[in-house]
Order: C-alpha cells, then structure tokens, then sequence
C-alpha cells in the first residue's frame, strides 16, 4: 500500500515566522550598514520636507537613531534653498504642502541636476498619487500614518540603490580610463 503523505499548508505561524525573518534580515543589513561592513558614507545625510512639526519630529528621531544625519524643512521652497547649500543622501517629502508641493519639489531638483533618491510620502494615499510620483521619478512612496519598519526599510533601501548606482558609476568610469584610445597599442 501507498504512503499517504500529508499535504503542507501554509499555516499562519509560518507567515509570521517568514515575516520574522524578513524583519531580522533587514535588522542585519541595518546593523552592517551602521558598522561599516556595507560600504557606505559614514552618516548618509537625510532631509525631511513637511509642513507638518510632528510628522518632521517624529522622522527626525527615527532615522536620527538609525544613525543617519538629519536635516528638516518644513515648505520645499527652503528644502531647495538647503540642498543648494549641502547636497543630501536622501529626500523624504510630503506630497501636500501650502507653497510647493511634493511633486513640483521634485520635477524641481530633476531640473536642476540633482539626482539623490526622493521618497514621497503622504496621507492622502491614492494609487494614482503613488504612480505619479513613482512616474515623476520617486523612488519609493510612503502613506501616513507610518510604520516605523516601513520608514526604516525603504529608507535603507534607497540609500543601499544610491550606493549601488555610484559604484557602477565608478566602475565604468574606471573601464573608460582604462580602454581609452590613447592607451591601446597599435
């Protein structure tokens, strides 16, 4: 007689159990990342643009933990004043603000030649707000309130993609000096 081998299903404490493990591996990329292990400039600089004191409050002390150097703004016309003064790692702006909102911030530092990553974030969370702006060239999008885990996971995502961008950069940079004319013999 056959062996009846019992069907595997998905239980929901092997969710929790793969969603642990989701929360200890980026636990592990945070802590190599603070301990130097993942290359990265030693205190990536953030800037917070929001109109709103709490929300900038509440982002400042939550990456300022994760070691990261932050600065806040709280409309996105000082936000550009500041970057022109000091070039930040990283933007998390709010899409909705009085003077300039988070979209034109941003179309704004594409015009300008500023690269770094921008993530919006909002509480008037719509999947057409967040395709606009992923459209308009934010990395990521976040919806208020917030998850502490979340903010922390697509922060060091972003900044982990600026990393991995300029070392491509460097790279190819390095495989153009070292296959220029000049140095082929012939």
């Amino acid at each position: 007689a056959g062996q009846v081998v019992p069907q595997r299903s998905i239980s929901r404490r092997s969710c929790e159990t793969r969603d642990a493990r989701s929360v200890r591996n980026a636990d592990a990329s945070i802590y190599l990342l603070r301990m130097g292990v993942i290359a990265m400039t030693q205190h990536p600089f953030i800037l917070v643009v929001d109109d709103n004191s709490e929300t900038l409050f509440f982002l400042r002390d939550v990456l300022s933990q994760e070691g990261y150097e932050v600065d806040t703004s709280k409309s996105a016309q000082a936000a550009l004043s500041k970057v022109t003064e000091r070039s930040p790692d990283l933007i998390l702006s709010d899409i909705h603000m009085p003077d300039l909102d988070g979209l034109s911030l941003l179309s704004e530092l594409r015009s300008r030649h500023h690269e770094m990553p921008v993530i919006l974030m909002t509480a008037y969370g719509s999947l057409k707000t967040a395709v606009d702006g992923i459209q308009a060239g934010a990395f990521d999008y976040l919806s208020k309130p917030f998850m502490v885990e979340d903010v922390r996971l697509v922060v060091h995502r972003a900044l982990e993609h600026t990393q991995v961008s300029r070392q491509n950069q460097q790279l190819k940079d390095q495989l153009r000096d070292h296959y220029r004319f000049d140095t082929l013999v012939g």
